[in-house]
């Protein structure tokens, strides 16, 4: 900043040179130029880094090592090279007569090929940022390709590629070395500020280094201007779009400021853009809509690799209602994004085969981890994006997960659970003929969890469609879900319908992922005993021969504590208590190394901490496995 100072200083003691022959010709030709090789930037550069962007293949790789190239090159060099592409001399030149050396389109290619750079690597690194669930929700929403490109990766991703095409524009303004190999004239203002410093000296280049630094301060304060009328220009952008689908003309409102007929709302949400009621415009339908299909089940065969996982499913599902459940790493998102089409696979809904299909033909309504909200667009025009959506159910389902007074607000505007509710509202909008959810109440507390849960389960129940849910939680599984698949590792462990899976695992750990306590080791002692800690446990008849290595489970709710000795109780201790408020949980030690939790009803006695009594469970309670071989440690 101190040379700039200095300068703005003495120009500001002894201004001259402004009027100079040429200079406000060359300062056009600069500025012409510059914005012409930004356009063309912006028009092929940007398409190219979304696609480097999305790649990640040798062919990918080279380009984008080539388009960084002419940073490396001294710009003199870079006109050099481009002298024997364009050259009068060259095949290009003698077909084009010459027109590209000595005129405006020469100055465009010079400063084309020298800022091209900054465009594209730029806007690859802001494509390379865009949440890729976003453009997954796009496409399962009905959105082909080049519709998730301009109307969710760019406006997304448009601070970063903004950036990069002013960048790109002072770059090319301010550009010499190529342009004056390439074409000397019409002159450029750097290449006349040259020439008057070589005939005149100094004091000739104080006004176009004014202007120069006048007119960059312009554009780096026009680029800085918020985005809020661009938004504004999407959002309306995405409604005339709608405008062209006949199927989906419903009633819809065509301004989230004002009430029907174009009058003023009363009052406004959080954003100055939400209707206090959504009574002004966001009219409700009194009954429900109906699904766009009858439910089917899903039936499934994948074989997925990422990296070093191995994804492999195959199941043939009952009930239109299926959950998927299995620990963190498990396959559960991969497997939800093959039935989406974001990921190879064979799929088939009821008996008709859809693994062919890109996703935007699947009509599913795919809910990612993260509601994926575009931030740029009000809740309205996220819940109406797709072009499967109809308005007249996004209405319905606005209200129904009453969220109809957040329409006009963005999503930094917005709890987690509000959220959340927007994004299950937009997958309903396009009446899927399979709802896809994916954690869907990752992130919430407590409270917003269950009330959310709930109400998803009566609005899914009302819609009447085919579900499939992903989660860890079995109890959300069994509220939404009629069969369950439980996975682990890429592999299908147990599968049925949610009620015969709970009340019998197939393995300790399906029993640990369905949420079972009290799994422990022990040995068999007898056809209907289990030895574990020192005690002899009457677990009934388990088939198993004397002296395998098994596991076994107890509920906790099954486990009764006593006074007293009675037939088929072991003799503990009560290490320790916890009271929740409507039962007490206490852990008791038959022996050493076995520990159980016991569920003792509020109002029941409890025994103080420390004291003897007897844990006895009814030999029905027990559940008994044979133990997995261990495997050696290398």
């Amino acid at each position: 900043m101190v040379p700039v100072a200095v300068f703005l200083a003495h120009s500001a003691a002894h201004p001259t040179g402004f009027g100079l022959p040429g200079l406000w010709g060359a300062l056009g030709v600069s500025a012409e130029a510059a914005t012409i090789s930004t356009g063309c930037l912006g028009l092929l550069g940007v398409p190219l880094a979304y696609l480097l962007a999305h790649h990640r293949g040798r062919l990918a790789k080279a380009a984008g090592l080539l388009v960084q190239l002419p940073m490396a090159l001294p710009p003199l060099m870079s006109g050099v090279v481009l002298l024997y592409v364009f050259g009068p001399d060259t095949a290009l030149g003698r077909l084009a007569g010459g027109r590209f050396t000595e005129s405006l389109l020469g100055v465009v290619l010079a400063q084309s090929f020298v800022s091209a750079p900054f465009v594209v690597v730029a806007a690859r690194s802001a494509f390379a940022t865009v949440d890729p669930a976003l453009e997954d929700m796009a496409a399962t929403a009905g959105m082909g390709p080049l519709g998730r490109f301009t109307l969710v990766a760019v406006p997304v991703a448009g601070p970063g590629i903004r950036a990069g095409l002013v960048l790109g524009w002072l770059r090319a303004f301010g550009e010499y070395g190529a342009t004056v190999m390439l074409a000397y004239h019409p002159y450029s203002l750097p290449v006349f500020t040259y020439v008057q410093f070589s005939a005149v000296g100094l004091p000739a280049t104080q006004a176009p280094a004014l202007l120069s630094l006048a007119l960059a301060t312009a554009v780096v304060l026009v680029a800085r201007v918020p985005l809020a009328r661009g938004r504004r220009a999407l959002q309306l952008a995405l409604t005339e779009r709608r405008r062209e689908q006949p199927p989906n003309r419903t009633r819809r409102p065509t301004n989230t400021q004002d009430g029907p007929a174009g009058r003023p709302a009363q009052g406004r949400g959080a954003g100055g853009a939400s209707p206090a009621r959504p009574g002004h415009w966001l009219a409700t339908r009194a009954t429900p809509p109906g699904p766009a299909r009858s439910p089917v089940p899903v039936s499934l065969r994948l074989s997925v690799r990422t990296g070093r996982f191995h994804l492999e499913v195959s199941h043939r599902a009952g009930s239109h209602r299926l959950a998927v459940v299995g620990p963190s790493g498990a396959g559960k998102s991969l497997t939800l994004r093959a039935l989406a089409g974001l990921l190879p696979g064979d799929v088939t809904f009821g008996t008709e085969p859809v693994g062919h299909l890109p996703p935007e033909q699947r009509g599913v309504g795919y809910v990612p981890q993260g509601q994926a909200l575009l931030p740029h667009l009000d809740a309205w025009h996220n819940v109406v994006l797709g072009p499967r959506a109809c308005e007249e159910d996004a209405l319905y389902w606005m209200d129904a997960l009453e969220i109809a007074e957040l329409a006009g607000r963005l999503p930094h505007q917005m709890s987690g659970g509000q959220r959340q509710r927007v994004a299950l509202a937009r997958a309903f909008a396009c009446r899927p003929r399979l709802l896809l959810l994916d954690e869907p109440f990752t992130g919430l507390d407590a409270p917003a969890r269950t009330a959310l849960l709930h109400r998803l389960r009566e609005l899914q129940l009302r819609a009447g469609s085919s579900s499939v849910l992903v989660s860890h939680d079995f109890r959300e599984a069994a509220l939404l879900a009629d069969e369950v698949v439980v996975l682990s590792n890429g592999r299908v462990l147990q599968a049925g319908r949610t009620g015969e899976v709970a009340r019998a695992p197939a393995s300790p750990e399906v029993a640990g992922l369905l949420g079972w306590r009290n799994i422990l080791p022990g040995t068999v002692d007898g056809p209907a005993v289990v030895a574990a800690g020192g005690a002899r446990l009457a677990t009934g008849r388990h088939g198993l021969a004397t002296g395998r290595r098994v596991e076994w489970a107890v509920q906790p709710s099954r486990v009764r504590l006593l006074g007293s000795q009675q037939p088929g109780a072991v003799p503990g201790r009560l290490a320790d208590t916890a009271d929740l408020g409507n039962h007490v949980l206490c852990l008791v030690e038959l022996g050493p190394g076995l520990v159980v939790e016991v569920d003792i009803g509020a109002g029941e006695a409890v025994p103080g901490r420390g004291a003897d009594c007897w844990a006895y469970a009814p030999p029905d309670a027990f559940t008994v496995w044979e133990a997995r071989p261990q495997v050696a440690r290398r």
